[in-house]
């Protein structure tokens, strides 16, 4: 080590001027090899998905003499809320002995992580670095093009399933490894069809797509029991994607609308966002209703349920709705109807009803919808159509309610849309001219659906489902309009 100095005497004659002198100092010590030795120095677990985990392993080696007793190995607690956790605890290594650590990094949002694992010994200290980055995936996945926030397999014949594509591309820099899991809730998880596999059956469930690079993944829906509540929810990392689908003895059905509900922004078309908002549709608990005024709202209520899971035919009950009057029929402050978030570039089917049905001119409304499933055999598949018609004690309300569409043909894998309009304003004016002493606040409406072909269980040609439509409460709707002219 070189030293410089001035001579004292210099100092003294006031002349410290000059160069120093220089000295030499020599040091001797000796370097000694730590007891244990760290093989890497610093984990590099480079770049991780947030949510996912990645385990690397520390391979520390006891480099004392032979004849000396083990060595003693401690770690230090990391950080209180470190992504970075030691997955097994340090012991004792025997001279010229292994062990493995092994240390896990989970990531949890979108940055850069490092840190330092302290390892102790009784005469020195290791220090290992700990680096790792959180990345968030951006998948494009197609599947939805009707905006709903899920992926409708459609409708299937018992024991007949159903196929569809869904395409997940990935937009992230970096490669992207997949697993698929379920997650339903624990009643629903396990259910199993006839054959042994889940009702929506989605492979491959393992795999990775190159970054920018897209794979197709299929779903298949396999029903052995009719229902129109069938659901499943499977997950790809942070991404959740709700499967849903229906299940008819008869290739010709009946089925409620879709119930309306505030509903958040559409979500953007073919994305799955990774919120876990639940699914509005999940929100009704009465799509139809058996008709029996006989009892309580409960027992009704316990029947619809039970012919909704059942995918049963009993006779539907249709409440039509106005966009003006009471707090429950109020369609203003983003209460839309589940059909006007169809998407833009999505061919409305045939006889689908204007997504702008919900006008606020006093007028009530509601649709049913009609299909036909698709058959796999084609033995069993085979055309239809529907009619509708005014029971005979229904007669009087002919002129106060319209029927988009009173016939048509189903074809399969149709579904078909009819919008039931019901003017209370001409009906009041109508009860007023008649002598009646006061108009009805509900009328119940009595409508024949009779569904003629394809494929039925039993064989007969044609079947008959009854439909009630209700009107409730038209003064409370407080229909200005109608008023004022039944005034008048």
């Amino acid at each position: 080590l070189p030293l410089y100095a001035v001579p004292a005497a210099r100092l003294d004659a006031g002349d410290p001027g000059g160069a120093p002198e220089r000295l030499y100092l020599r040091v001797d010590t000796c370097a000694m090899a730590p007891k244990v030795q760290a093989f890497p120095r610093i984990l590099e677990f480079g770049q991780v998905l947030c949510g996912s985990r990645k385990v690397l392993s520390l391979e520390l080696k006891c480099r004392a003499p032979s004849n000396t007793p083990p060595v003693s190995v401690n770690a230090l607690t990391l950080d209180v809320g470190s992504p970075f956790r030691l997955l097994n605890a340090p012991r004792k290594i025997k001279p010229n002995g292994n062990l493995t650590l092994l240390v896990e990094f989970t990531a949890k949002v979108e940055r850069k992580y490092k840190e330092v694992l302290e390892l102790q010994t009784s005469d020195s200290k290791l220090c290992i670095g700990l680096s790792a980055q959180g990345v968030t995936s951006e998948l494009e996945i197609t599947h939805d093009t009707m905006q709903l926030g899920y992926l409708h397999c459609g409708d299937v014949l018992q024991g007949e399933s159903v196929e569809k594509v869904i395409q997940v591309a990935n937009k992230s820099s970096f490669l992207f490894g997949y697993r698929l899991t379920r997650d339903d809730p624990p009643k629903d998880a396990g259910e199993k069809t006839l054959g042994g596999r889940p009702e929506f059956d989605v492979v491959p469930e393992v795999g990775s797509i190159q970054s920018g690079e897209q794979v197709e993944l299929k779903c298949t829906f396999t029903a052995d029991r009719p229902s129109l509540n069938y659901k499943s929810t499977v997950a790809m990392g942070r991404y959740r994607l709700t499967l849903k689908g229906r299940c008819h003895v008869n290739q010709l059905f009946v089925i409620p609308p879709h119930p309306i509900h505030k509903l958040a922004p559409p979500m953007p078309v073919h994305t799955i966002n990774d919120t876990r908002l639940p699914d509005p549709c999940d929100a009704d608990v009465r799509p139809f209703a058996f008709l029996d005024d006989d009892v309580d709202d409960a027992e009704d209520a316990k029947k619809d349920a039970k012919a909704n899971e059942e995918g049963g035919e009993g006779p539907l009950a249709l409440e039509l709705k106005t966009a003006k009057g009471g707090q429950s029929r109020r369609l203003s402050d983003g209460v839309t109807p589940l059909s006007t978030l169809r998407s833009a570039d999505s061919k409305a089917s045939e006889g689908s009803v204007d997504p702008e049905w919900m006008r606020d001119d006093g007028k009530y409304r509601g649709v049913i919808t009609l299909g036909s499933c698709s058959v796999q055999d084609s033995s069993k598949s085979s055309s239809g159509s529907y009619e509708l018609s005014f029971s005979q004690d229904s007669t009087e309300y002919q002129e106060h309610l319209q029927i988009s569409e009173m016939s048509g043909a189903l074809n399969a894998g149709d579904l078909k849309e009819v919008l039931f309009t019901f003017d209370a304003s001409s009906y009041k004016e109508a009860q007023a001219k008649s002598g009646s002493a006061a108009a009805n606040s509900s009328v119940r409406v009595n409508i024949t659906c009779k569904l003629k072909g394809g494929y039925t269980k039993d064989g007969s040609a044609e079947r008959i489902v009854p439909l009630s439509i209700i009107i409730k409460d038209m003064d409370e709707a407080g229909d200005s309009r109608g008023m004022a002219q039944l005034a008048h």
